[in-house]
């Protein structure tokens, strides 16, 4: 469990008198709250085998609605490694359900080059994407659990 500290300075209103003998204003104190968040450990994933964990929000750091599904597609490259697909086949393409929070996980997948696809449906979802605009490709390799951290989409 991680706990999170938010300060929230009080601010002062009213007016103030202008004498001399009139005290300096008093600082703003702080509030403090502390609210508990629940972050899933890392997976344990089998031997030769790997992971994928991250958190997805909507394009504007917002939740994603409920019922979005984080589905996993296999990328192939072509020969130079220059561009390559990914098919999202809902008989065929491995899904997990987000979590409110927006935690998802796939755990003891084969190594290999993948693509996070998410939404509530297929027909909804949209592509996790890399910096460079295009959709993000990871690999995983035996034993590696790989964080995506946060990630923005547009899906609905």
């Amino acid at each position: 469990m991680v706990l999170i500290t938010v300060v929230i300075l009080s601010t002062a209103c009213g007016f103030q008198s202008m004498l001399p003998s009139s005290p300096p204003p008093a600082e703003p104190s702080p509030v403090i709250v502390s609210t508990p968040i629940s972050i899933p450990p890392t997976p344990q994933v089998a031997t030769g085998k790997g992971a994928i964990v991250g958190v997805v929000r909507g394009r504007d750091g917002g939740p994603l609605p409920k019922d979005t599904r984080a589905f996993l597609t296999t990328f192939i490259w072509n020969a130079t490694k220059t561009h390559g697909i990914y098919a999202l086949d809902p008989a065929r393409t491995p899904s997990v359900l987000v979590e409110v929070s927006g935690w998802f996980q796939f755990v003891n997948i084969e190594p290999g080059t993948y693509v996070v696809v998410v939404g509530t449906t297929p027909e909804k979802a949209a592509v996790i994407i890399g910096d460079d605009g295009q959709a993000r490709v990871i690999e995983v390799k035996p034993d590696q659990v790989v964080d995506l951290g946060e990630q923005r989409v547009d899906a609905q």
